[in-house]
């Protein structure tokens, strides 16, 4: 593969380690955005970037959950 171009499984070691399932069902569901070649699932690497920006939850939104779940015990 191209360093711009990954496999399934190399997506998901890219993504943190996500299962392989989740790969293919983000991908089915049009959350990640992926390319067909001969039967087989490829991802850009600036869609899976994309998808990490997107995606990104700050530590502000966090310590804001983290302070609602201590208030309701």
């Amino acid at each position: 593969m191209t360093d711009n171009i990954l496999n399934a499984k190399e997506a998901a070691k890219y993504l943190g380690n996500l299962s392989i399932h989740c790969i293919y069902k983000y991908s089915s569901q049009g959350i990640i955005p992926k390319l067909k070649h001969t039967g087989k699932l490829l991802f850009l690497k600036s869609d899976l970037d994309d998808f990490i920006i997107k995606n990104r939850v700050s530590t502000h939104t966090i310590n804001q959950i983290s302070r609602s779940i201590k208030e309701v015990n």
